[in-house]
């Protein structure tokens, strides 16, 4: 029994033994969490210090610059001895730009990109311009009330002309003479002029009732072309302010937002009669 256990011990430190001539030390500057925690004496929390520090301030030049690490102390550097080293990582471009992604632009820079969408058309404008070209715009209705209020205070006229014809008639030159029968004619121009004033419209006018049905429902229409106004106008400028700032779009996903202020830019176009295209065909 004790020669079996002797034997043993001979064969673990013979693999002892082999084990450490084929340990190949860690490289603190390119290893990732999970193999620093390998290395005895630093567990998941030390490991992630270590890790984000490195991603934090740089690759470490000495071992010396471990000690900054918190929880990294003088003894576990000597205990660590042979077990590490700071090996430099050249980093490609490429792998740095896929893991750290484009860098942002910062809002002055994003603010140059947009400025060209300030020389449009505001919303206001556009809505404006949307209700003129359906003759939904409140102006209308209430010219329409003026004069609906106004109309009563001026007389209704009519004005006929004509012509008369004045025959024979007789006379007598002395008394007791025999009547003498002389003839003339005449012809007569009549020409008459009739005004007429409705007062009573004055108080109540029933041109009036007429105005407020067509009133009612322009005011359907009014809010659905400020709706659909405002709608297109919001998608076209979101869509537009990402193709100018965005510097992470796929091919595609541009192509559909190009298209997408494209579409809205057409509804526009539609809503004013040609306005919108023409407007913006011109700055």
């Amino acid at each position: 029994m004790t020669i079996s256990l002797n034997r043993w011990l001979i064969l673990l430190m013979f693999s002892s033994s082999i084990l450490a001539s084929n340990f190949q030390p860690v490289n603190l500057n390119a290893a990732s969490k999970e193999q620093i925690m390998v290395l005895p004496g630093i567990g998941e929390k030390l490991a992630q210090r270590i890790v984000e520090h490195r991603s934090e301030n740089g690759q470490f030049a000495s071992l010396d610059d471990l000690l900054i690490v918190k929880g990294f102390k003088p003894k576990l550097l000597s205990e660590l001895s042979g077990k590490i080293e700071l090996s430099k990582v050249k980093k490609s471009i490429v792998s740095k730009v896929v893991k750290e992604g484009p860098k942002p632009k910062s809002e002055s820079e994003i603010r140059d990109q947009i400025a060209v969408l300030e020389k449009e058309p505001k919303l206001s404008e556009i809505q404006a311009q949307a209700m003129r070209y359906a003759t939904a715009d409140p102006e209308r209705i209430e010219e329409w009330f003026k004069r609906a209020r106004t109309a009563p205070a001026l007389p209704s006229m009519a004005i006929s002309a004509g012509t008369g014809f004045d025959s024979a008639a007789g006379t007598r030159e002395k008394s007791g003479d025999a009547g003498v029968l002389s003839r003339r004619s005449a012809n007569d121009f009549n020409f008459n002029v009739k005004m007429e004033w409705k007062l009573a419209d004055l108080v109540f006018n029933r041109d009036e009732l007429s105005i407020a049905r067509e009133s009612f429902r322009m005011s359907v229409i009014r809010e659905r072309v400020l709706h659909d106004v405002m709608k297109s106008y919001v998608e076209r400028k979101k869509a537009k302010i990402k193709v100018l700032t965005s510097e992470s779009l796929l091919p595609m996903e541009r192509i559909e937002l190009e298209l997408l202020v494209e579409e809205q830019t057409a509804i526009l176009d539609g809503l004013t009669g040609g306005w919108f295209g023409e407007t913006l065909a011109k700055i």
